[in-house]
Protein backbone atom coordinates (compact mmCIF):
# COMPACT_ATOMS: atom_id res chain seq x y z
CA UNK A 1 0.00 0.00 0.00
CA UNK A 2 3.17 2.05 0.65
CA UNK A 3 4.65 2.47 -2.58
CA UNK A 4 0.77 3.02 -3.70
CA UNK A 5 0.77 5.98 -2.26
CA UNK A 6 3.70 6.70 -3.24
CA UNK A 7 3.48 6.64 -6.66
CA UNK A 8 0.82 8.66 -6.37
CA UNK A 9 1.92 11.03 -4.67
CA UNK A 10 5.19 11.17 -7.20
CA UNK A 11 2.83 11.60 -9.97
CA UNK A 12 0.55 14.86 -8.33
CA UNK A 13 3.32 16.45 -6.07
CA UNK A 14 6.79 15.15 -7.43
CA UNK A 15 8.13 17.35 -10.02
CA UNK A 16 7.88 21.19 -9.72
CA UNK A 17 7.52 21.66 -13.70
CA UNK A 18 4.79 19.13 -14.00
CA UNK A 19 2.26 19.84 -11.07
CA UNK A 20 -0.70 21.35 -11.37
CA UNK A 21 0.13 24.81 -9.31
CA UNK A 22 -4.21 25.77 -8.90
CA UNK A 23 -3.48 23.49 -5.56
CA UNK A 24 -1.74 25.98 -4.11
CA UNK A 25 -4.59 28.57 -5.12
CA UNK A 26 -6.73 26.45 -3.24
CA UNK A 27 -4.79 26.41 -0.31
CA UNK A 28 -4.91 30.07 -0.31
CA UNK A 29 -8.41 30.24 -0.32
CA UNK A 30 -8.65 28.02 2.86
CA UNK A 31 -8.92 30.30 5.71
CA UNK A 32 -7.55 28.83 7.79
CA UNK A 33 -3.73 29.14 6.24
CA UNK A 34 -4.00 31.61 2.99
CA UNK A 35 -0.52 32.54 1.98
CA UNK A 36 1.24 30.97 4.82
CA UNK A 37 0.75 27.66 3.58
CA UNK A 38 2.21 28.82 0.10
CA UNK A 39 5.50 30.61 1.92
CA UNK A 40 6.56 27.25 3.63
CA UNK A 41 5.30 24.49 2.18
CA UNK A 42 6.92 24.27 -1.16
CA UNK A 43 10.22 24.82 0.29
CA UNK A 44 9.64 21.68 2.74
CA UNK A 45 8.20 19.73 -0.14
CA UNK A 46 10.58 20.69 -3.25
CA UNK A 47 13.98 22.20 -1.64
CA UNK A 48 15.07 26.19 -1.43
CA UNK A 49 15.45 27.41 -4.69
CA UNK A 50 12.15 25.38 -6.55
CA UNK A 51 10.17 25.94 -3.78
CA UNK A 52 10.73 29.99 -3.15
CA UNK A 53 10.26 30.05 -6.89
CA UNK A 54 6.45 28.17 -6.65
CA UNK A 55 5.82 30.17 -4.22
CA UNK A 56 6.10 33.96 -5.96
CA UNK A 57 4.84 32.63 -9.20
CA UNK A 58 1.78 31.56 -7.71
CA UNK A 59 1.67 35.73 -5.04
CA UNK A 60 2.16 36.87 -8.38
CA UNK A 61 -0.98 35.12 -10.02
CA UNK A 62 -3.13 35.47 -7.44
CA UNK A 63 -2.10 39.21 -7.52
CA UNK A 64 -2.83 39.38 -11.40
CA UNK A 65 -5.84 37.67 -10.20
CA UNK A 66 -6.71 40.03 -8.22
CA UNK A 67 -5.79 42.83 -11.16
CA UNK A 68 -8.43 41.24 -13.06
CA UNK A 69 -10.76 41.11 -10.74
CA UNK A 70 -11.14 44.84 -10.42
CA UNK A 71 -10.60 45.72 -13.97
CA UNK A 72 -13.46 43.21 -15.67
CA UNK A 73 -15.55 42.94 -12.57
CA UNK A 74 -16.49 46.47 -10.48
CA UNK A 75 -19.28 47.85 -11.89
CA UNK A 76 -19.84 51.72 -10.46
CA UNK A 77 -16.31 52.92 -9.92
CA UNK A 78 -15.58 55.51 -11.75
CA UNK A 79 -12.49 55.11 -14.03
CA UNK A 80 -10.11 57.27 -12.56
CA UNK A 81 -10.04 55.56 -9.16
CA UNK A 82 -10.42 52.37 -11.15
CA UNK A 83 -6.95 52.99 -12.62
CA UNK A 84 -5.68 54.13 -8.96
CA UNK A 85 -6.72 50.75 -7.88
CA UNK A 86 -4.92 48.82 -10.40
CA UNK A 87 -1.69 50.76 -10.18
CA UNK A 88 -1.63 50.38 -6.73
CA UNK A 89 -1.66 46.61 -7.31
CA UNK A 90 0.60 46.19 -10.09
CA UNK A 91 3.45 48.03 -7.90
CA UNK A 92 3.57 44.94 -6.16
CA UNK A 93 3.94 42.62 -8.68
Amino acid sequence: MAIAMREKYNKYWGDVDKMNKLIYVAAILDPHYKMLVVGITPVDMFGVKKGKDLAENVEKWCKLSCVHKIRYEQKGITGVDLEENIKELEKGL
